[in-house]
């Protein structure tokens, strides 16, 4: 099995477990063993150093971004003077959307300072921002709507899932297939 590290804030409804579930088991079918750093092992501490440690033994990150904090109407940069030499100084209205928890930015960020491969999954109406941005830097999937437990096991079916899975799992095998024989 390739260990792949599941950066993923803890659930709070039965359909985010459930999808970390079959996640989980998806990846087993494809030769992967999800390894992840559970809350209870978070300290203020040596948190980084654990986390550092846990993702350096793994060969590619999959970010499942679930909502955590749920903004029904708010602002983003609120009181924003608009200056030319300020990066993106506009105040912007924030309505009816989720935010993930820092924990898959941070992780996410570790994961590529390391030249990890990363897939990302966001749960719909989550603020992107930070890792969760388009770029080179990561595959994305498709948006995952969470409302019935059909949700969960159709978007493993979703051609477009599968597609960036794909090519994900290509560069870990990829790199893991490089380090073991380097190693070896």
């Amino acid at each position: 099995m390739i260990p792949i590290f599941l950066s993923r804030p803890n659930p709070f409804i039965d359909i985010q477990d459930l999808f970390l579930k079959e996640l989980t088991e998806f990846l087993l079918l494809h030769g992967m063993e999800s390894i992840t750093m559970k809350a209870k092992d978070y300290n203020p501490y040596e948190s980084l150093t654990c986390l550092n440690e846990l993702i350096k033994r793994c060969y590619g990150m999959v970010i499942v971004a679930f909502g955590q904090s749920y903004v029904e109407k708010g602002f983003s940069k609120k009181g924003a003077v608009s200056n030319k030499l300020f990066f993106d100084s506009e105040e912007k209205e924030l309505e009816n959307l989720w935010i993930t928890s820092p924990f898959c930015h941070i992780e996410g960020a570790i994961a590529f300072s390391n030249k990890l491969p990363l897939l990302v999954i966001e749960q719909n109406n989550v603020k992107i921002e930070g890792i969760l941005k388009n770029g080179d830097h990561a595959i994305k999937c498709p948006s995952l709507r969470l409302i019935e437990k059909k949700d969960t096991y159709t978007y493993f079916l979703n051609k477009c899932f599968i597609k960036s899975f794909h090519e994900w799992s290509q560069k870990v095998i990829d790199l893991h297939g490089f380090i073991t024989r380097t190693i070896c």
